[in-house]
């Protein structure tokens, strides 16, 4: 294959870096041109993700999108990817080929074909939530998004006894200890900080340690710093930074310090995060305080006080593969098709199975709600009315209302407790909830980028104290009559059930991917007992077949995630040729999706997908 030096065309409003040119050159080098239309923002991390559209000699492909990361990174996505996700999750977007590593460089990229990428516009899900309607929202969430996450979380899920808070959690907040390597006095004794004493030693800023037995997790050779925690074989987690390390790349990851490090401890995780909040409130408050006052004299638990026993709190609870970092910026979202595909895998990984709602809440509070309260003129503490209303509105399905102005967020949280609500390990026990998100939205305040979003720490740090609120006690709720109104009686939310009333006449599959049908006398009609169906249409017959195998195939076969994968992109398919027209291209796609299925039937069932979906209309 001829090789070429691609051009490079930027069309974004930021100057490209010289790796990022390097990565997609070589990424591309087989292509005359690379054109960058647009740069996402990477959440909060450090990587560039850019949507681009590759040419070759003889004509463009379909637009991609391409993350520049750090090797190491890159390789931690790829192989997290491998292990987690690949064959689980429906609607992600797809690795391309393996990774790129320019020779020379310390980045490397990955390759994200979307499908359809070149039929919608595709933007962010921070960018799809702020613009689009509550309902397309709503479809984009519920039956995308969160259903797709479904598969991954229901088919990989198992029971976690007595699940750790600290062990699991500890990763998001600051560091336990920052440690400058200095030489020791001759008038000073260094404390000893081992493993097996973390949990006994309290130290202050100004103490002297020997640091020894920890495991090395990230190497940071530019700025001459390591990153240590507690060995695998440890039941917790006790993080520090030390710098500088003038021989930092002498060490790698998985190594453990047997030489011992001498140093002085400049910041503790206290000292960290009361900077952080003061810096976030932009006032004085006493933070060694059990509670703290609002300005309206009602008083909260403290979140810097209530941490170490949050940290050290046990509960059972489900773990299952999990994205690991869902914020707004690693869900793409067609906003034409309201089809959501998931990007950035590098921290995939077994976990607690709330975690990824965690972190989306999260973000959505931060970026949303801060933007929400602003624009209605309330101080970041209005959080804690909004949370408790929000929290009335799980226990009260359909009968409390959206604070006004901020009508969209709350809907969005609402989505995203009602689709936890599912996963708790006990049902309609919310402390599960609670303890993650207090310490997701406490842990926010380390994010530097957070800064540039007026209000964002402000409203994460009095959401975490209502949500500590909240752990002791439900909210006096108010709810309204639970009765529909004459519009609603009149007007009910149609389902998204579909049913088939008809005989097949011609063949199940055809080379359209379409079937005949033919409808029943109106008597056979008058006796089905079901609701008026969404659609009946030539499709129907496929959904109810695919409904079919899933039921005979069940969760339990090791198969059953394949079936789904197959449900999803004929269930996209069929979307789409309903709500834009049936085209020779989504008739071909769709062919190819039924005979796939047609395989996976006859390997797992004895059947093919075709007889299925006869028997079904029959």
């Amino acid at each position: 294959m001829q090789s070429y030096h691609p051009k490079i065309i930027n069309r974004t409003v930021t100057e490209l870096s010289s790796y990022a040119k390097k990565v997609l050159a070589t990424m591309f080098a087989t292509y005359s041109q690379v054109i960058v239309k647009s740069e996402f923002q990477s959440g909060f991390s450090s990587s560039k993700v850019f949507l681009v559209r590759p040419v070759r000699q003889d004509g463009a492909e379909l637009p991609a999108v391409i993350k520049i990361d750090l090797a190491a990174r890159i390789q931690r996505e790829w192989e997290a990817y491998q292990q987690c996700i690949q064959n689980r999750l429906p609607n992600v977007a797809e690795i391309h080929g393996d990774p790129i590593y320019p020779a020379g460089s310390l980045w490397g990229g990955l390759w994200y074909p979307l499908v359809g990428a070149g039929t919608f516009e595709i933007e962010s899900l921070n960018q799809y939530l702020r613009q689009a309607n509550i309902e397309d929202i709503r479809h984009t969430l519920e039956a995308r998004l969160f259903k797709s996450l479904g598969v991954l979380w229901s088919q990989t899920q198992t029971v976690q006894p007595d699940l750790h808070l600290q062990t699991h959690y500890d990763s998001f907040l600051p560091m336990n200890l920052v440690i400058e390597l200095v030489g020791l006095p001759t008038d000073s004794q260094a404390q000893w900080l081992h493993p097996n004493n973390v949990s006994i030693l309290t130290l202050k800023s100004g103490d002297f340690v020997q640091v020894a037995g920890f495991q090395v997790v990230k190497v940071l050779g530019e700025t001459q710093k390591l990153s240590l925690d507690l060995p695998p074989d440890s039941l917790a987690a006790y993080r520090i930074q030390v710098f500088p390390v003038s021989n930092s790349t002498a060490y790698e990851v998985g190594d453990i310090i047997e030489q011992p490090l001498i140093g002085i401890v400049r910041q503790t995780r206290e000292d960290l995060l009361r900077e952080q909040v003061r810096a976030a409130l932009g006032q004085e408050l006493d933070l060694t305080t059990v509670s703290l006052t609002l300005p309206n004299n009602r008083t909260l638990p403290n979140p810097l006080h209530a941490l170490p026993d949050i940290l050290n709190h046990s509960l059972d609870a489900y773990v299952s593969f999990i994205h690991g970092d869902l914020n707004l910026e690693n869900v793409l979202v067609e906003t034409e098709s309201r089809t959501a595909y998931l990007i950035d895998f590098a921290k995939s990984r077994k976990d607690h199975s709330l975690r990824d709602l965690f972190h989306l809440e999260m973000s959505v509070v931060t970026q949303l709600v801060s933007a929400g309260l602003r624009a209605n003129s309330l101080t970041a503490e209005a959080i804690c009315s909004f949370y408790e209303q929000l929290h009335c509105a799980v226990l009260h399905p359909g009968q409390i209302s959206a604070p006004q102005g901020l009508e969209k967020p709350f809907s969005i949280l609402l989505m995203i407790r009602q689709t936890a609500q599912r996963y708790l390990f006990t049902p309609e026990d919310w402390s599960e909830y609670f303890y993650g998100l207090a310490i997701y939205l406490l842990g926010s305040l380390r994010y530097p980028n957070l800064d540039e979003v007026p209000g964002a720490k402000a409203v994460a740090f009095w959401g975490t104290a209502v949500t500590l609120k909240l752990l002791q006690s439900a909210p006096p709720c108010q709810p309204q009559q639970a009765q529909a109104s004459s519009s609603q009686q009149d007007n009910p939310k149609p389902t998204t059930q579909t049913h088939f009333y008809g005989p097949v006449t011609g063949p199940i599959h055809t080379g359209s991917g379409n079937i005949n049908v033919s409808s029943l006398p109106k008597s056979k009609k008058a006796e089905q007992p079901q609701p008026k169906p969404r659609y009946e249409d030539i499709f129907s017959v496929y959904e109810n077949g695919l409904n079919r195998m899933l039921a005979q195939v069940g969760p339990d076969h090791p198969r059953y995630s394949e079936v789904l994968v197959y449900q999803q992109r004929l269930t996209e398919n069929i979307s789409r040729a309903r709500r834009f027209g049936d085209t020779n291209l989504r008739q071909a796609d769709r062919a190819e999706i039924i005979d796939q299925l047609n395989e996976l039937a006859l390997a797992t069932m004895g059947v093919s997908f075709n007889k299925l979906c006869q028997e079904t209309a029959a």
